[in-house]
């Protein structure tokens, strides 16, 4: 990873939040920080909200309240990514925004944009599955597979310095 990092231990809770926050094995004494970015080999899971000094809660991806500007297409697409529920209670994300007459095919990569300060460009999000909602002449919703499940991950890079771009780092 091409940024100062630490690893950490996901803690899971055995609360009805599982998958929602995650508690790290990792803290102040650590160098983290709150709004930290959160990632897995996979991708982006989320950020550090609450610090101790030996661990830390990170808020996930599937929190109601989370948001990420992403790109697509090499960066021609640009949008925000949401959680939505997707067919048969499954979650996954949708990227909203992108403008009627760009379009996102199926199976395109959708990335980190690194714009507003916490994930820095580059990250994996997911995979474009199909159009969610369409504004005819306005823009497109698109529904995306997420790259990483967080109640399934067990070990976490927790980003501890500012990066410009970590594409090259999560290429497959």
């Amino acid at each position: 990873m091409p940024v100062h990092h630490v690893g950490a231990e996901v803690l899971h809770q055995t609360q009805p939040t599982e998958g929602i926050t995650l508690v790290l094995s990792a803290g102040e004494r650590d160098g983290v920080k709150r709004w930290a970015p959160v990632v897995a080999a996979g991708g982006l899971v989320g950020n550090v909200q609450q610090i101790e000094s030996g661990s830390s809660v990170a808020v996930t991806w599937t929190h109601p309240e989370f948001r990420v500007s992403a790109i697509a297409l090499g960066g021609e697409v640009v949008g925000m990514v949401a959680p939505v529920l997707g067919s048969g209670a499954t979650m996954m994300l949708e990227l909203s925004g992108v403008p009627y007459g760009q379009e996102v095919p199926i199976g395109t990569e959708v990335l980190t944009a690194g714009y507003g300060g916490v994930y820095p460009r580059g990250i994996p999000i997911g995979i474009v599955r199909g159009v969610s909602d369409q504004e005819e002449g306005w823009s497109r919703s698109y529904l995306v597979e997420p790259a990483v499940h967080p109640a399934s991950v067990s070990h976490v890079l927790i980003l501890l310095a500012d990066a410009n771009d970590l594409e090259r780092a999560f290429q497959r």
